[in-house]
């Protein structure tokens, strides 16, 4: 009996390294770790975080994937030639791009580059960045509330703002027509109206008045909310976008405030070598009795 459990421990002692090195044996080959590795190294380059149960996921995808390859070649579709041009075209795709990212690593790009280029795109644009609202476009980030507040307020609201003083010229597209600031001017007031209704309950009326002029300016946004995801949903929405109206629009006057101030206070440095000395810089001087300013 011993002996019989030694030879188990042993037998189990000697697979551990190839447990380690495979994730699973389907039909008596192994599906390597280096797989998983390579996958989730994808999905990270997606921008997606991979967390303990996407890992789990990613195990089962490669699991599956090995049956259905085994099943392929069983049929002997892997001999076909369509499916050899498919492999060749597949194989030229990854080799250029590993080009592309191993001369991206060893040129990198500088700011200096890019504000270059920026440069001659606007002065080719005559001074004007141009957006293109017909153009429509999705990503597969992994957002949270608090990732999305900050992305719009430090990576979007604040620069836009910046580029529109800097231009002179507020633009009428997107979330910037007539549409969004009004939508932006009434969210700010909803707001106001329900922090004052806690003292005085008739504010209340004046928030749904807000509320409805919010969800008349954007009732196309949210009946595809209702259609594609059901009421609850859509109400959803209304709050999520009633609060991204609330902090973008507080940006916009706080960033366009301070840059006012930054230049009102540049305006008065760079002129400040033609003033007349103070009146309390002469008291001092007279004060300290200096030649230059005795009478």
């Amino acid at each position: 009996m011993k002996k019989t459990l030694l030879n188990v421990a042993l037998l189990a002692a000697l697979s551990l390294p190839a447990w380690a090195q495979n994730i699973a044996v389907v039909n008596g080959k192994p599906v390597p770790t280096s797989r998983v590795e390579a996958l989730k190294q994808q999905v990270e380059r997606s921008g997606r975080p991979v967390t303990p149960e996407m890992m789990g996921q990613i195990k089962e995808e490669l699991i599956a994937r090995e049956v259905f390859m085994q099943e392929a070649r069983k049929r002997g579709l892997d001999a076909s030639e369509d499916y050899k041009n498919q492999l060749e075209l597949a194989r030229q795709s990854i080799l250029i791009r590993e080009l592309f990212t191993d001369f991206q690593k060893k040129n990198p790009v500088t700011d200096a580059e890019v504000k270059a280029e920026y440069d001659k795109f606007v002065a080719a644009n005559g001074g004007k960045i141009l957006l293109a609202p017909d153009v429509r476009c999705k990503h597969l980030k992994h957002w949270t509330l608090a990732s999305m507040v900050i992305t719009d307020i430090v990576h979007r609201a604040t620069p836009w703002t910046r580029l529109i003083m800097n231009s002179r010229e507020l633009p009428a597209t997107l979330n910037l027509d007539w549409r969004g600031r009004l939508s932006g001017i009434c969210s700010v007031l909803l707001a106001a109206c329900l922090a004052v209704a806690v003292f005085a309950p008739v504010a209340l009326w004046a928030a749904l008045a807000c509320g409805l002029v919010v969800v008349a300016l954007n009732s196309g946004f949210y009946s595809l909310c209702a259609r594609k995801r059901g009421v609850g949903f859509a109400v959803a929405s209304f709050a999520l976008h009633w609060l991204y109206f609330v902090y973008s629009s507080l940006t916009f006057g706080v960033v366009t405030l301070h840059e006012l101030w930054v230049r009102s206070r540049r305006s008065v440095a760079s002129g400040g070598s033609m003033l007349q000395p103070t009146a309390a810089i002469m008291l001092a001087a007279k004060a300290a009795d200096l030649p230059h300013f005795r009478q």
